[in-house]
């Protein structure tokens, strides 16, 4: 539901940005009431790691943890206006800012049922911290502190 009331199923863009990328695993788009959409994403981790190597990046710099950032977010935005599916969805629905997370939704973690589809309320839940600072404007960096961890983590990388 956004800020104005205004009620939109997220399943079919989850489902488009799953399906159009090879970069994006899982997602959730959130919306309670908020002035734009955010989204919980898993990336696929195999995915990127060949990125890495065929674009002949170190995966252990932080150029390639930003790089790999920065493509996700570019699947993304094209879901934008003037952008290859930009005619696809209303952009207000759109995200505007990305969390990358590490755990993927399965059954064993209670975040999908056994149909497979996600429990939108555990996962919400589990994740509030990480929704509430995608409201804020550190977040909107793609390559903010949160992310560059997190996708350190994912790529198996030393702190």
């Amino acid at each position: 539901i956004a800020d104005d009331g205004e009620k939109y199923n997220p399943e079919n863009i989850e489902e488009s940005l799953v399906g159009q990328s090879s970069f994006i695993e899982q997602c959730m788009l959130y919306n309670n009431q908020k002035p734009y959409t955010v989204c919980l994403l898993v990336p696929d981790k195999a995915a990127i790691l060949n990125w890495i190597q065929e674009k002949r990046l170190d995966v252990t710099s932080e150029e390639s943890i930003k790089s790999a950032l920065k493509l996700i977010n570019a699947e993304v935005s094209e879901y934008r206006t003037g952008q290859k599916y930009g005619k696809m969805f209303p952009q207000r629905w759109i995200p505007s800012v990305i969390g990358i997370l590490l755990e993927e939704f399965t059954e064993d973690n209670n975040f999908l049922n056994s149909t497979m589809k996600m429990v939108r309320n555990k996962i919400t839940e589990h994740y509030s911290e990480k929704l509430k600072f995608l409201y804020t404007p550190d977040a909107k960096d793609i390559c903010n502190e949160q992310n560059v961890l997190a996708m350190k983590k994912l790529l198996n990388l030393k702190l």
